[in-house]
């Protein structure tokens, strides 16, 4: 008898998961054009940044045609009655990969703009020669650096 409901059981589940290979391939392909995006749209306001979210796109890339390969293993299988075409995404909310997305650098990555000097440059020379002496530590400095690292070297 516990073979029997176990079966019923197996049955569903199989049901479930041609659902979910759709579900998969539809993510993976939203994934992929979601960080294009994103990389599109920072190119040109901070080009490291969209360096980074590159590299983060074609790490992912790896995994994405593994992925692939695997269910397209799976949907050989008998029993399989799903499909490998993805479908419109449900997920449309901010940062879903289904959603379009916006760009926004954090405030803490976004380098300040000097001030363009025009009158009194013998004055702001004496000024920034004031301000040499107040040059910051050996501690703060390595902070800065590592924060510069961290930026560089984010996958």
């Amino acid at each position: 008898m516990d073979t029997y409901f176990k079966m019923q059981r197996a049955r569903e589940e199989v049901n479930r998961l041609n659902i979910e290979v759709k579900r998969m391939v539809t993510y993976l392909r939203d994934e992929d054009s979601y960080l294009r995006e994103c990389e599109k749209q920072l190119r040109p306001i901070h080009p490291a940044l969209a360096h980074q979210v590159g590299v983060h796109r074609n790490i992912c890339a790896c995994f994405t045609d593994h992925h692939f390969r695997r269910l397209l293993g799976i949907s050989k299988l008998a029993g399989f009655t799903g499909s490998l075409s993805p479908v419109v995404s449900s997920e449309e909310s901010p940062g879903a990969s289904g959603s379009a997305p916006v760009v926004c650098i954090p405030a803490c990555l976004v380098a300040p703009v000097a001030p363009v000097v025009t009158d009194n440059v013998e004055d702001a020379i004496a000024d920034l020669d004031d301000e040499e002496g107040a040059e910051l530590d050996g501690e703060e400095q390595s902070h800065i650096l590592e924060d510069i690292l961290q930026v560089t070297f984010d996958v």
